[in-house]
């Protein structure tokens, strides 16, 4: 069912980047603009435009890496639009990391329920409209190690449920039909042994995350979350050009949890080959693998393969029949200082694939 992926097409020739170097040799910034045509039946056609903006805050040094911000905007004939901001920003001697993303949207898209046995013919389209600010603030308090709150906001709006005859149905039982608002804090720890932010080749990555949000703060409903990625990458060839990464993706929610913040599995990160949020409910465990080859000038590929599932608990989550997905792509390195890839996959699941085009790596 390719119908219900985006198609996606980044024109690499005509995009333009600059980099400014000013007088101090440990300072830089680069900038590389692409535009974007992409198709999904949902949107129609899709014209928009994304950058990758690198670059490392005065007075930082070899010791620091390259921080990075990406904004993004997609409009469709159908009037819909993604805005969005992420970043990842160090400062001097990576003594605080500051991670976020701002994101405006209305986008529709496929919802087939909760649990890991809903049916392909469960399909409903939803629509809504979303504001999220999400934004948290590492110290580091030892050698790759970091700790820090987060905060994060979110008003969904203007949610509608159809089939996809395109009738309208409501579905009063499932939390969050008529949209929520949600204000909640968190606390994070953060271990980052990686060269890269974006296109890693050694080193770890692990990350537990709790949040928390409640009614008092002036939330719709209370409930929490706990997350853990970790991410491993081993250097095969001792020179970078092969490289396996690792990753195990585990998400725990509790309380009056809405079905858009649910965990989930599929996407562009996780899963790659099934659609995202195809499979969600209360907790989600995923694991991936990834070979990542070198193969000429600035042409890379990967085979990948993944397993998860999703359950009403933890222990449900292990032992419901798991889902799989693997596939493969190319990547192209944009970077001039340090590799920055583009990366193109085609991912295969036992009821879809589909074909992804973003900036740096899945995981």
């Amino acid at each position: 069912m390719l119908q219900h992926f985006l198609f996606a097409i980044c024109i690499f020739y005509p995009a333009v980047g600059f980099s400014a170097v000013p007088d101090s040799s440990d300072i830089s910034l680069s900038v590389v603009p692409l535009p974007i045509i992409a198709y999904s039946p949902e949107t129609d056609l899709i014209l928009g435009a994304t950058a990758l903006g690198q670059f490392k805050l005065p007075g930082s040094g070899a010791d620091t890496r390259s921080s990075n911000v990406i904004p993004f905007f997609n409009y469709t004939l159908k009037n819909q639009f993604i805005l969005q901001v992420d970043h990842t920003v160090f400062s001097p001697g990576e003594r605080y990391k500051w991670t976020g993303e701002l994101r405006f949207d209305r986008f529709p898209q496929s919802f087939w329920g909760i649990g890991y046995d809903t049916k392909e013919d469960d399909e409903l389209l939803v629509d809504q409209r979303n504001i999220i600010l999400e934004q948290s603030v590492y110290k580091k308090i030892g050698q790759v190690l970091f700790t820090g709150p987060g905060i994060r906001f979110v008003r969904q709006y203007g949610v509608s449920f159809e089939t996809t005859d395109g009738d309208a149905v409501t579905l009063p039982g499932l939390t969050g039909h008529e949209g929520h608002t949600g204000l909640g804090i968190g606390w994070g720890i953060l271990y980052d042994s990686r060269n890269s932010v974006l296109t890693p080749t050694e080193g770890s990555y692990l990350e537990l995350n709790s949040y928390y949000q409640h009614k008092s703060t002036g939330s719709t409903y209370s409930f929490g979350k706990i997350k853990l990625d970790a991410r491993n990458y081993i250097d095969l060839s001792g020179d970078q050009a092969s490289v396996l990464a690792l990753q195990v993706n585990t998400v725990h929610s509790f309380g009056d949890v809405p079905f858009e913040e649910m965990a989930f599995l599929g996407g562009l990160w996780i899963m790659r080959g099934l659609y995202e949020g195809r499979f969600r409910d209360q907790n989600s465990i995923a694991v991936q693998t990834e070979i990542r080859r070198h193969l000429f000038w600035r042409i890379g590929a990967v085979a990948f393969l993944a397993a998860g599932n999703v359950g009403n608990s933890v222990s449900d989550a292990f032992t419901n029949p798991w889902r799989l997905a693997g596939g493969g792509g190319l990547r192209f390195n944009i970077g001039r200082d340090e590799t920055t890839n583009i990366r193109l996959d085609f991912g295969v699941s036992e009821e879809m694939s589909g074909l992804y085009i973003t900036f740096g790596e899945a995981f």
